[in-house]
């Protein structure tokens, strides 16, 4: 079986032509507005014109970070009166200096972490307490092992119910509030629990209940104060001064308590605790605030640089409080990177509270040593976890900071939290005297301090705005694990012995990294496959204030039989607003929203071709989300970018490609059952986008596709065609071709862009300035209105664009007076040759009128993209400040797919010359290290050759630069290469035959591109060896060799989901999907009759 190479691959090593990786993609989401404030004309915003001045989001949170367009006046804040910074605050990551050492530590974050670390400590302190207090209280009570494990886990039994409802109330109101009044209720049932345990058992159950269910919002007021303050590469030590605070907790609680019981009595610390905790409460009140923008305290410098270390890393997802509605626990639970959290904290849970409750009792029972003894035995090693928990903090910061992924660094940190305690208990449980077994126990809490910059530190970032109720759902999984383990030792002395109360704990800290390391590859991280659960729309239902339209949406909600109503949409699904839907549920209420508030037709009219507007309008809401979240990435990490320039593109129906990229099928096909539809059937009433008719044009598609799938930062250009198909009938006559409309409704998938506006000139002549400058003027300008096509990866938010153009006149070529005497035609003249430009794809060129109507299309393409690229390298001197061009080629790549577009050569040359003012020699550099180009043609007469006279009547200024082009290649040959002067008459660009002279625009493209690559081995086999030989020998590192490949998403993937899953099976694996070259794998099991059966 031969497989061909995968374009994935052949963009891959396409390096030289412009194709590079970015930086790695951070699936954040984003929660940015941007005004659309700006002194320009409409046609010259100053935001990047790939980042739409309103942002094309569908809704934004209120308090959503906003920046200005015209002088990013505002970053950061917050529209509750946050503190804003003038022009210039929202720099790039280079001019964010790094605070020193003193700094940091004196830093306003450094004291919210402080008093973070202050309240944990307390929280540890209270919860420990018990551990101590459990032996006296145990004697005096004549309580048995097993009864005081049922004590301790009394706190858990509290701790099990509030973690998930604090975790949403943290994300309601903030970590600040929560906490405060957290730390209230756990401080009173601290300071009540002596006064409880000699009323009753049963009191002193409940205070230990009440003291569990207020604690249980700790850590996550914990994280969601930490997220909002610290930026990604200083959250491991932020975690780590934080839970040095919560060990030294455990280390203060068991060494103080026996003090404190032998002077006050056993309920002495119960009492000191509580009395600290209400203290606590009142500094934190007065002295912190929810996030930076609203700190008093906080210096300019800090908060600045807390806002552009945020912007890089986490794309802005600072917001006062999530939108208040129920926590999407379902989407939440249905990945799988929330149960690798689930069960990492299961995991550490089970081992740390064994160890917590049960140390002091394990070194009295098997050591002989009195309470005072044991509790500093079991002190020690949660002192030295904090110490040793900053030092990994600061460790996992510092490798972020280097360079490793965020994914890796995850999967370390984790593992050795697992392995480390693991192998230090076993040690533990053959020490035979008591500072030896409390030297493996330091070793295997400090190194359990590890995990917390695994799993711990995670949880802010797989769904920041979730933070909190993820956290709260780990920790239920995480409470359950501590009360069986805490209860199950109980018993399990009762019924082995005490040594071997450790080997459960073991034996999780070895198996649980197998499981969560070594498991699949989105278990332990979570930075490459993003929880998305931010909802820009509110639920909420729509209220109609117009009666008849009312009436109409009375209509149709009526309800027929089976649930039906009269519209044909099903009665039970609401018309409500989802943008980012992925439950079923949710994606049909979107899609009926857009049925009834569409304007596009009657809610009262729902038949196959509304159905398919209104799930393709949906589809596009969840694009344009990705949308932005992408354009606004590469905006802030100013990568270099490939744009793509293609005369056609043949790409088939978007729908069922977007669904399947974005991994909704299901979920879309279950959506439209609701709604008493089926998807195929819908799918079925798209209509191709009539972009391209050939190989070309899908060749470029599926570049696109896979470029997007690669998360590459790349644009595809081309024109907006309206009859860019056609359809044949037969007659008596014979068969005909007809023109089809595929815009004869509208496309639900592109978006047009008003203003994003240039204008292209066509005819005039050249006048020679008094400097030596040369300037095209006169003529006829047409201008060229941008449409936009988000183009999705597979599984990854990363959506790239497809700008398409139109041809349009402005008002001002429309002559009123010549349309009021009556000459219509005139009057509109201008406007419908612009029609002509991108009325049809690839004109009849046997006359002169069709040659010179394929030129035009050929410059206008050209024209518009180049023009839109340097407006947009221009716009970065906003943030960046002055650029030279020079650095021009390092940011822009321009891919020529054939020679349609080759005009792009002199057309770039122009507008830098003429327009930007540079040097010929300055222009050329810059032109023949930015364009590449793509040859799909071994005929000599396959290759376009354009009429000079055409071309000087059309673009006088280019057929100038293109002679003078000539010219110079003309003179390198002499003075380098005077054994190839006998080949110039083919070799040159231009063709003087004095009959017909030709621009052989394939000799242009040699001459000025830096790379030239065939689509297949063969075929640069032969461009090297054959057709352009003689420029091998001048410049033999130029051509390569790009082997064309298909997206294996829409041809097989999508298109034949059977076979799909039958190959998935066989090969163990779906990442063929990326990767069609696995599929040479099946060679080897192709013998087994099952497989040629293609059994499921």
């Amino acid at each position: 079986m031969n497989f061909p190479l995968t374009l994935e691959r052949s963009v891959r090593r396409c390096s030289v032509s412009g194709f590079q990786n970015p930086k790695p993609f951070t699936n954040q989401p984003s929660n940015i507005k941007l005004s659309s404030r700006s002194t320009e004309s409409p046609n010259q915003s100053c935001f990047p014109r790939f980042f739409p001045r309103t942002c094309l989001r569908i809704g934004f949170p209120n308090d959503a970070l906003e920046i200005c367009t015209l002088r990013l006046t505002r970053v950061g804040a917050s529209s509750n009166g946050a503190r804003s910074f003038p022009s210039g605050s929202f720099r790039d990551e280079d001019e964010v200096r790094e605070p020193s050492f003193v700094e940091f530590i004196t830093s306003e974050r450094v004291k919210v972490v402080a008093m973070l670390a202050l309240a944990l400590a307390l929280c540890n302190a209270d919860r420990v307490v018990m551990s101590v207090a459990i032996v006296p209280l145990s004697l005096a009570n004549g309580w048995r092992q097993s009864f005081g494990g049922v004590v301790q886990s009394s706190f858990l039994w509290g701790y099990l119910i509030s973690p998930i409802a604090g975790g949403t109330l943290v994300d309601y109101y903030g970590g600040k509030v929560v906490m405060a009044w957290g730390v209230a209720l756990w401080s009173l049932a601290t300071f009540l629990t002596p006064w409880a345990a000699e009323t009753s058992l049963w009191a002193l159950l409940a205070m230990r209940v009440l003291l569990g269910i207020a604690e249980g919002v700790a850590l996550p007021c914990m994280n969601n104060m930490i997220r909002r303050w610290f930026p990604q590469t200083e959250r491991s030590r932020a975690v780590g001064l934080a839970m040095a605070g919560f060990q030294l907790g455990s280390a203060i609680g068991l060494s103080l308590s026996p003090i404190l019981m032998s002077q006050g009595g056993v309920f002495g610390p119960f009492v000191i605790f509580g009395l600290s905790g209400f203290l606590w409460v009142l500094v934190w009140v007065s002295a912190t605030s929810s996030t930076p923008d609203l700190s008093p305290q906080i210096s300019k410098s800090e908060l600045e640089y807390i806002q552009n270390k945020r912007q890089k890393f986490l794309m802005v997802e600072n917001k006062l409080k999530t939108t208040k509605v129920i926590p999407p626990f379902r989407r939440l639970l249905s990945k799988l990177p929330t149960w690798s959290l689930i069960v990492a904290n299961a995991m550490h849970s089970w081992g740390f509270f064994v160890i917590l409750s049960w140390m002091p009792i394990y070194f009295k029972t098997m050591y002989n040593v009195d309470l005072r003894q044991a509790a500093w035995f079991s002190a020690v090693p949660w002192s030295m976890m904090a110490l040793v928990g900053y030092f990994a903090g600061l460790c996992s910061d510092v490798l972020i900071q280097r360079g490793m992924s965020v994914t890796l660094t995850r999967k370390i940190m984790q593992s050795i939290g697992f392995v480390g305690p693991g192998i230090a208990l076993i040690g533990l449980t053959m020490a035979k005297i008591p500072s030896i077994a409390s030297a493996w126990l330091t070793l295997a809490v400090s190194l359990k301090s590890f995990s917390h910059f695994g799993f711990l530190v995670n949880l802010q970032e797989i769904a920041p705005q979730y933070s909190g109720v993820l956290h709260g759902m780990s920790n239920t999984a995480g409470t359950l694990a501590a009360i069986l383990g805490t209860v199950g030792a109980g018993f399990f002395v009762e019924l082995i012995i005490y040594r071997n109360v450790l080997y459960p704990s073991c034996i999780k800290g070895n198996v649980s990294p197998v499981l969560l390391v070594f498991g699949p590859k989105q278990m332990i991280l979570l930075q490459s496959l993003l929880i998305s659960t931010e909802n820009p729309n509110p639920r909420r239902l729509h209220t109609n204030v117009c009666t008849p339209r009312a009436k109409v949406l009375e209509m149709a909600n009526t309800a027929k039989a089976k649930g039906t109503a009269t519209s044909g949409i099903s009665a039970e699904v609401t018309a409500t607003a989802h943008p980012i839907a992925e439950e079923p549920t949710e994606i049909a209420s979107n899609i009926r929203y857009h049925a009834h508030y569409s304007r596009h037709f009657s809610p009262l009219k729902f038949k196959s071709e509304q159905t398919y507007y209104a799930t393709a309008e949906s589809v596009r809401d969840y694009l344009i989300h990705q949308w932005n979240e992408t354009n606004l990435h590469f905006y802030i990490i100013d990568p270099k970018k490939t744009y793509y320039f293609s005369m056609e593109y043949l790409q088939g129906r978007a729908l069922t490609n977007a669904i399947g990229n974005l991994n909704l099928q299901d979920a879309y096909a279950d959506a439209l059952r609701k709604l008493g539809r089926v998807l195929e059937e819908i799918a079925e009433q798209e209509k191709d986008a009539a972009l391209g008719n050939g190989g070309l044009g899908r060749l470029a598609s599926c570049f696109l596709d896979s470029m997007a799938t690669l998360n590459l930062p790349a644009w595809g250009y081309g024109l907006r065609y309206r009859y860019g198909l056609f359809k044949q009938r037969i007659t008596k006559a014979g068969q005909e071709e007809i023109a089809e409309d595929w815009l004869e409704k509208f496309s639900p998938w592109e978006v047009v862009r008003h203003d994003v506006v240039f204008p292209v000139r066509f005819f005039g002549h050249v006048e020679l300035h008094h400097t030596g400058s040369r300037k095209w003027v006169g003529g006829e300008v047409i201008q060229a209105l941008a449409y936009d096509v988000p183009i999705p990866g597979y599984k990854t938010i990363n959506t790239i664009n497809l700008r398409l153009w139109e041809a349009k006149a402005g008002a001002e070529d429309f002559n009123l007076s010549k349309f009021n005497d009556g000459q219509y035609e005139s009057a509109a003249q201008l406007h419908s040759k612009a029609q002509q430009i991108c009325a049809v794809l690839y004109p009849g060129d046997s006359t002169a009128e069709g040659k010179l109507l394929r030129l035009k299309q050929q410059f206008f393409l050209c024209s518009a993209s180049l023009q839109d690229i340097i407006f947009r390298f221009k716009e970065r001197e906003f943030v960046k400040g002055s650029r030279t061009w020079s650095e021009f080629p390092s940011k822009v790549a321009v891919q020529l797919n054939d020679t349609h577009p080759a005009l792009a050569i002199p057309e770039l040359m122009r507008l830098l010359m003429d327009d930007e003012g540079l040097g010929w020699d300055g222009a050329w550099d810059v032109t023949t290290r930015t364009i590449a180009y793509t040859n799909h043609s071994v005929l000599p007469e396959a290759l376009q050759k354009l009429s000079q006279v055409v071309m000087r009547k059309l673009l006088p200024r280019h057929l100038e630069i293109i002679a003078e082009i000539d010219k110079q290649f003309i003179a390198m040959i002499h003075s380098t290469r005077p054994d190839l002067v006998s080949k110039l008459r083919s070799m040159r660009i231009l063709d003087n035959d004095p009959h017909k002279p030709l621009v052989r625009m394939a000799n242009l493209c040699v001459v000025s591109g830096h790379t030239v690559n065939g689509v297949s081995q063969l075929h640069s086999e032969i461009l090297k060896s054959k057709l352009f030989a003689d420029y091998v020998s001048i410049w033999p590192t130029k051509f390569q060799n790009i082997t064309n490949g298909i997206t294996p998403r829409r041809w097989l993937r999508f298109c034949n989901p059977e076979l799909s899953h039958v190959i998935t099976k066989w090969l163990k694996t779906d990442e063929w999907v990326t990767g069609l070259d696995l599929l040479a794998d099946l060679q080897a099991i192709s013998r087994y009759k099952k497989l040629k059966e293609m059994s499921p």
